[in-house]
């Protein structure tokens, strides 16, 4: 995982390799939040073993959250 940031942001451009897919995804992490990506530590219900980054095309693709929150395409 590589970080850049600014001295003052709590925003983070962020990479990580996607548990499921196994592509380089850059993203954002903010105190609250992701984007690009899903921290699931914070989405128990649809990690499966030893995930811990899931990119958003993977997680859209899950149907069980699909299911849930709908297809966007």
């Amino acid at each position: 995982m590589s970080v850049k940031a600014s001295a003052h942001s709590r925003i983070k451009t962020i990479k990580v390799i996607c548990d499921r897919c196994k592509q380089i995804v850059e993203g954002i992490r903010g105190e609250e939040f992701t984007a690009g990506f899903y921290d699931m530590t914070k989405w128990e219900e649809y990690r499966r073993e030893n995930e811990q980054y899931v990119c958003d095309s993977c997680m859209f693709a899950d149907p069980k959250y699909v299911e849930r929150y709908g297809s966007c395409f």
